[in-house]
């Protein structure tokens, strides 16, 4: 009777040891699975964040520059512009990365939860390992191996001793493994709470540079307005900038060939917040230059960064700097009818890009002449007519 209890307790054991081993393994196999995409992220992230501090440095230069050698007011608001747009892409990039280290963190948080209860699981198994040991010890083996009744029943209680022996081995091997994971990810999870706090602060000085910077580029522009000579002579900037937008869009009217009719139906507001405008579609007095002028759009105010949509469907036909336009898209929807976004502070669509409606495009910002972070927006039929926006944007 002892001797059968004694192998039933052996196979339960085994079974035991067996069981939990696999899934333990099973489970070791997922831990890392979500990390990978986040690591990943953050890594292209911070090659991007290198890449615009380069181009930051390279505008900070090109204005101080500009500053020491005297440049008209305004190429100095274009070098003003140039870092403000920097100072922006690097605002953003930071705030994408401390998303990511947040993610980062809960994931890591999460990860170490699981590990604890795993290696909770694995010290239980240890536990009864160490139990069974004493209860049937080295001496039962022998005792358990000379009481075989046959060589093949010799071999079959050697095989037997030989597996139950692997399998502890098994359960020690995993408990150093996951202790191992559990080290690592803790050592993860303080390196992503630094580096958060780390791209917080970064994010933090960025915002005030930015905010001085956007500063000093609306007084230069204010002071532009008291000064008659330069105002004079941001009158022709202005002009020969419209002059040039509109010979553009022409251009590519010509090129397009669309002969077909506007089938867009109404547009969107084309930014995120309720509708409002500084400026519409009439006679005003050039707040800058302080020539009377007809204004052929709608100044639509909304902070630095606010996004831009897509007011119809269309095709992106220009997505650079125009002057006094400052960071501009042009859009074509069809049938002749082209919208333009001025102004912006970031452009996020390229030339040839297919766009749907309430697609981000650009964010408002106060790049060329402005007095202020705003967007201009323009609709142009059959070509280069500017036409009322409000005919397209509905009541």
């Amino acid at each position: 009777m002892k001797k059968l209890i004694y192998s039933l307790s052996i196979v339960a054991a085994s079974i035991f040891f067996l069981t939990t081993f696999t899934v333990f393994n099973n489970k070791g196999m997922i831990a890392y699975a979500g990390n990978d995409d986040v690591a990943t992220e953050i890594k292209s992230l911070e090659n991007d964040l290198a890449k615009i501090e380069q181009e930051r440095s390279a505008a900070q230069k090109a204005l101080n520059a500009a500053k020491n050698s005297k440049a008209t007011q305004m190429s100095l608001k274009r070098q003003y512009d140039s870092e403000i747009e920097a100072l922006e892409s690097l605002l953003q990039t930071t705030e994408a990365l401390i998303g990511e280290y947040d993610e980062s963190i809960a994931e890591s948080e999460k990860e170490i939860e699981s590990l604890g209860e795993e290696l909770e699981q694995q010290q239980m198994a240890f536990d009864e390992m160490i139990r069974m040991s004493f209860m049937y010890g080295n001496e039962d083996y022998l005792e358990m191996i000379f009481d075989s009744k046959s060589f093949s029943d010799f071999l079959s209680r050697l095989d037997m001793i030989s597996y139950l022996l692997s399998y502890n081995q098994g359960i020690i091997d995993n408990i150093v493994l996951t202790e191992d994971q559990l080290e690592q990810t803790t050592e993860n999870l303080k390196l992503s709470q630094e580096n958060l706090i780390k791209y917080q602060e970064s994010k933090a000085a960025l915002k005030v540079e930015y905010d001085k910077k956007s500063e000093e580029a609306t007084q230069l522009i204010k002071d532009l307005a008291k000064d008659e000579e330069a105002a004079a002579e941001a009158l022709k900037v202005i002009e020969a900038s419209k002059k040039q937008l509109e010979d553009d869009i022409a251009e590519l009217a010509k090129q397009l060939e669309d002969d077909s009719s506007y089938e867009g139906g109404v547009f969107i507001w084309p930014v995120d917040q309720k509708r409002g405008t500084s400026s519409g579609w009439e006679w005003r007095i050039n707040p800058i230059s302080k020539a009377r002028e007809f204004h052929n759009g709608l100044d639509i105010p909304a902070p630095a960064g606010t996004k831009i949509f897509a007011a119809a469907d269309g095709t992106v036909v220009k997505s650079a700097w125009y002057g006094g336009y400052g960071n501009c898209i042009i859009v074509n929807h069809g049938g002749g009818v082209m919208t333009l976004y001025g102004h912006c502070s970031k452009l996020a669509a390229s030339e040839g890009q297919s766009v749907k409606q309430g697609d981000v495009i650009a964010y408002v910002g106060t790049t060329g002449y402005s007095t202020g972070n705003h967007l201009h927006f323009t609709v142009y039929e059959n070509g280069n007519v500017a036409v009322n926006p409000w005919n397209y944007l509905g009541s």
